[in-house]
């Protein structure tokens, strides 16, 4: 009886306990991946919303030329390839399960890493190129009724503010959204090398 409860407790030893650190860090990444998923239900209902809006407009508004209807047409396309690619992306992190060990996290989290770049870089590219030719074609018609100072105007100050979110606010929200994926991915790398 007693070689049995010692046989017990030695392997009650040897189980691999988990450190206060690495739960705090799991905790940190679900509180992000709940942040995360806000987001996503956030994205979803706003882009969601100005689809229909700009629907609405091309039910209700009657285009002398085809080219509100191209500009629309390209809007909606741009917003209907990010509604699909975010949804696609915000699925990586069903990945982040409280039950797996540190190495599943680690490869977890570089999968989020190489997706989010992905994102960032190609994907969000091809997103500003479509919706300004969208506002390029949507804002035609409009300056052809404008005198030329006015349509410039409107021009610089449309496509003065998608170069600033385009070419300023991008590239920084990537940088603060890659920093926080990879103080994760290196908190994990460190716990995992001394497991």
């Amino acid at each position: 009886m007693e070689s049995n409860e010692l046989d017990l407790s030695r392997i009650w030893k040897k189980q691999p306990t988990r450190s206060s650190d690495y739960d705090d860090l799991i905790n940190r990444i679900h509180s992000y991946k709940k942040a995360s998923n806000k987001k996503k239900v956030i994205s979803n209902i706003s882009l969601t919303l100005t689809a229909l809006v700009i629907i609405s407009i091309w039910v209700l508004y009657k285009a002398d030329t085809v080219f509100p209807k191209i500009g629309m047409s390209l809007i909606i396309a741009a917003i209907s390839i990010s509604l699909f690619k975010f949804n696609q992306f915000y699925k990586s992190f069903n990945e982040l399960d409280k039950s797996i060990d540190s190495k599943g996290y680690l490869d977890a989290l570089i999968a989020i890493q190489k997706r989010q770049k992905d994102i960032q870089g190609n994907f969000i590219n091809i997103y500003f190129i479509l919706l300004s030719l969208g506002l390029l074609f949507y804002m035609y018609e409009f300056s052809l009724k404008m005198d030329t100072k006015t349509a410039v105007i409107a021009y610089v100050l449309t496509f003065g503010w998608v170069a600033f979110v385009w070419l300023y606010l991008k590239p920084k929200v990537a940088k603060k959204q890659n920093e926080k994926l990879e103080i994760f991915k290196d908190s994990i790398e460190k716990i995992h090398k001394n497991t």
